[in-house]
């Protein structure tokens, strides 16, 4: 399963990884509650695919990426390249 916040993800998945409409969810903004979902149904592996700036905020743990909500990228951007 591929959990994306919008339509970038989405068509870099169909696109590039030539996966099927079936395998893409769009998450929108909310990737904590979907994250969670994915636990309570049991599914085990999930790839995040979709624009950095929301990927850096889900790896920092903001999981509202919407724009309003936090910015640590750079911070969190920083930090892992220190690693």
């Amino acid at each position: 399963m591929v959990l994306t916040p919008g339509h970038i993800g989405e068509r870099f998945c169909k696109e590039r990884l030539g996966l099927p409409d079936q395998a893409i969810v769009q998450m929108g903004d909310q990737a904590g509650f979907m994250l969670k979902q994915c636990v309570k149904k049991g599914i085990k592996e999930v790839l995040l695919a979709g624009h950095i700036g929301k990927l850096v905020k889900i790896a920092a743990g903001i999981f509202n990426t919407h724009s309003k909500f936090g910015d640590a990228r750079l911070e969190t951007i920083a930090a892992y390249a220190g690693l």
